[in-house]
């Protein structure tokens, strides 16, 4: 099962952690799927309800480390699930132990890169909710389209998917203030957003 599994998650993964990932999906009962690509998020996780076992998701369209740090993400979901259950909150303490947890699983099989996994034991110190919120792992470009709205600066000149042009203005929360040029209207745009610098 594991062999079958890791053959089928080659595809996607850095070579050397296919197996590791896969011991995870089985001893965990986890479904996992491929997803298609996704503006707003690069995985996602459900717990297991109805007699379904937990499911989790990672966009099909990522580059290979990224869509290994989105796996070990949503994985830690689960553990944390397992253990806490609702008593945990999504990224909290307990998540973060179990996301640190796998990181160093998978630093210890000794397969990525040198950088990578100097970034990634920068990362797991303390890593954020979001990849693309997290400075350790910016500088990698991992995903295939690496720009989002997060990775902007004051001032800069993007454009989304549908052919609107906005400029940054600052950073909230979660969200970018930004003011679309050819109207002068102000927006709130959605920090992990992919994005097109102009």
């Amino acid at each position: 099962m594991i062999q079958k599994i890791s053959q089928q998650l080659t595809p996607f993964l850095p070579a050397g952690t296919e197996a590791l990932c896969a011991r995870w999906l089985v001893d965990d009962n986890i479904h996992m799927r491929v997803s298609r690509p996704r503006k707003t998020k690069l995985g996602d996780f459900r717990p297991a309800a109805s007699g379904r076992p937990h499911r989790i998701s990672v966009n099909g369209d990522l580059e290979p480390v990224q869509f290994l740090i989105t796996f070990a993400h949503e994985v830690a979901h689960v553990h944390t699930w397992n253990k806490y259950g609702r008593r945990a909150s999504p990224h909290g303490k307990e998540w973060k132990a179990n996301y640190r947890a796998n990181l160093h699983a998978l630093l210890a099989l000794n397969v990525l890169d040198a950088i990578t996994s100097e970034v990634l034991k920068s990362h797991s110190k303390n890593p954020a909710a979001s990849s693309s919120t997290d400075s350790h792992l910016q500088s990698l470009r991992i995903s295939t389209n690496s720009t989002t709205v997060n990775d902007l600066k004051a001032g800069d000149v993007f454009q989304i998917e549908k052919g609107k042009t906005f400029k940054a203005i600052r950073k909230l929360r979660k969200y970018w203030l930004c003011e679309e040029p050819a109207t002068g209207r102000h927006y709130r745009v959605l920090g992990s957003l992919l994005v097109t610098l102009t």
